[in-house]
Parts: structure tokens; sequence; C-alpha cells
């Protein structure tokens, strides 16, 4: 950490502290001993750790970067808190930026559940705030992003963006214009950001098109579904049931509209069984939420039936326009 009290319980800054002295976490309040080398950044570290549990333990990386944008937003003159205490949210945010902006760095894995207690706290105490990750998968050429469960929770589902960081070129960097593909993948836009960039949105040119997976994608996934060997798997089951060919599906179905980035089943899924419903005449709103699965964001304030009746909207609209009643193969 790069804060801790001394024994006046002062904030003591560690490129500042002396090393004879007597410094506590100001978290846990612990004893933390100061470290001062060449190779890492100076800084405080939990006494005898493996025995002490704290929440704020972070890596080098991390005091780094909590580091640099610190010192970026003081050197031009902006209010810069580290660590400090946020009563109402009963937290310690990484950075505050004039007693309005928290940047919060998270490197290591914590439970989503954490990420939006912690980001709900902040919320509720009227701060606006900006998560920063390690930098995924991606690549350049074809504008395909790799993210978990884990990792697309930290996207701002508002802006479509997602803030990261590059420890091997020590470079920021904004995702946007961000499609949900299916799966782990995501199709995005990407470009190099300056620390300043962090209190601005990402100016994008979202279109809010619409496209389809190509069939490599779509025989990719049934060819996923198929091994798990049953007709009794979702997919395979309304296939069967309806009597689709696989050239149907690659012809009317796996349509990506940009509500998909809130619906974490797959757009081939959620698209047969919307079929399913309507074509059985067994359709209610309801009931088609109860089949899907949605994302979890860390401002996850949008409502999942509004979200559910703008997809089931859409594609009806192409079903119609398609004219889906002639896909089913009569026999």
């Amino acid at each position: 950490m790069i804060y801790a009290l001394d024994q006046s319980h002062n904030l003591i800054d560690a490129r500042f502290a002396i090393k004879e002295g007597k410094y506590f976490c100001p978290h846990c309040k612990k004893c933390v001993i100061l470290k001062q080398g060449t190779k890492k950044i100076t800084h405080f570290s939990h006494a005898r750790i493996a025995q002490t549990y704290c929440n704020k333990t972070e890596s080098e990386s991390h005091h780094f970067l909590k580091l640099y944008i610190a010192s970026h937003f003081r050197d031009r003159n902006f209010k810069v808190d580290v660590e400090c205490f946020i009563k109402k949210a009963y937290q310690y945010p990484d950075i505050v930026i004039n007693d309005s902006d928290v940047i919060e760095i998270q490197f290591s894995q914590i439970t989503i559940a954490t990420v939006l207690k912690r980001t709900n706290g902040l919320l509720e105490s009227n701060f606006k705030v900006n998560w920063i990750i390690l930098n995924p998968k991606y690549n350049i050429k074809t504008k395909y992003l790799i993210l978990t469960h884990y990792q697309r929770a930290f996207i701002n589902h508002h802006d479509r963006t997602l803030y990261t960081w590059d420890n091997a070129k020590l470079k920021l960097y904004c995702y946007f214009n961000i499609y949900y593909l299916g799966g782990k993948l995501f199709l995005a836009d990407v470009r190099e950001i300056s620390v300043s960039d962090l209190l601005n949105h990402c100016q994008g040119t979202f279109s809010r098109k619409r496209f389809k997976l190509n069939n490599k994608k779509i025989n990719r996934y049934i060819k996923q579904c198929q091994l798990k060997r049953s007709v009794l798997e979702p997919t395979l089951n309304v296939i069967y049931n309806m009597r689709l060919q696989l050239s149907d599906i690659c012809k009317y179905f796996g349509i990506i509209f940009p509500e998909q980035l809130y619906i974490k089943s797959h757009p081939i899924y959620w698209q047969l069984q919307l079929y399913y419903l309507m074509e059985t005449g067994r359709y209610s709103l309801e009931r088609f939420i109860t089949k899907i699965e949605f994302n979890v964001f860390y401002i996850n304030d949008f409502n999942k039936k509004e979200i559910a009746q703008l997809i089931v909207d859409k594609f009806k609209s192409f079903y119609n326009e398609f004219k889906y009643n002639n896909v089913q193969k009569k026999s």
C-alpha cells in the first residue's frame, strides 16, 4: 500500500516515510513495514502477512498504477485522496478525484457480489465510479475481445466501455462500442487513453446496428450442444421438435441485437427458445424471461423486463421480415 498511519494517526505517503518509523495499516490497523528498494516502488507491506487478513493487500502493479494516476491528477491541481475512508459507503476506495469521481483498481479476482456491493455503496454516496482491470485478450484484426463472466462485470453498460491496464506496456486502454456475441466472445473497438480520459466518457460511434453470427460460429455452437449427447439439451430439443435443419438455423437465427450485451444466454439458444414459444402458441414475456440469463455489470441498474421486451420486439420484426412461418419443414 502507498499510505499508512503513523503513531500520531496521520496518513503518511510511503515515499516520505522513514525506515525507523512505526506505521499501521489504515484499514485493518495492523503493523506494516516500509519497503524501499531499486526494483520496486516504495510502499508499505503488512508484517507477518500469512497470519493477517486485510482486503487492501495489493500487488506491486496495483501500487504502481495507483501512484501513477494519483500523481497525474495532483500535478494538474486536482484534489486527490488516496485510500480515504468513505463513511457512508464504509470503504476505502483507491482514488477519489475532486470529491466526486472514484477510480477503483482491481487486478486480483474478487467476487462479483463484492464488486456490486462496493460500487453500490459509492454510488449511494453520490460518487461516479470507474473500475480498471488488467488487459484481457484482444485480436486487433478481428476486433474480438475475450472476457470471462468476471471480467465482463466491469463493463459500463451505459456507454459500453471497459477500462484496462497493460502491465507489460504500462498503458491504459479503453474498449468501446462493445457487442456480445455469446460465450466469452465480444466485439469491440479499442484505443489507448491518457489518465485524464478516466474522468471522461470514452467517446465512440456506437450505431446500435444489428448483424448475424457467421455460419462457422453457429456450427461451433451447435457442435458444443451435440457434445452433451442428449436430445433433452434445450437447443437440440427445439431443433428436433420444430424439425429444423442446420441450414435453417444458419439462415434465420443468430442475429446480434445491441441488447444482446445484457443477455448472457447465447443468441442461438434464446432465439430458438423464443421461436419455439411463438410457434407453439405458448409465448408470454414472463415465460420467455425464465428461459434466459442476464449478464451482471458493476452498475447493475438495467431493467431486465424492459431488455427482454426489446429483444422480443426486435426478433418478432426480424421474424416477420424473413417470414419465419416458412422456416418450419412440414412433413
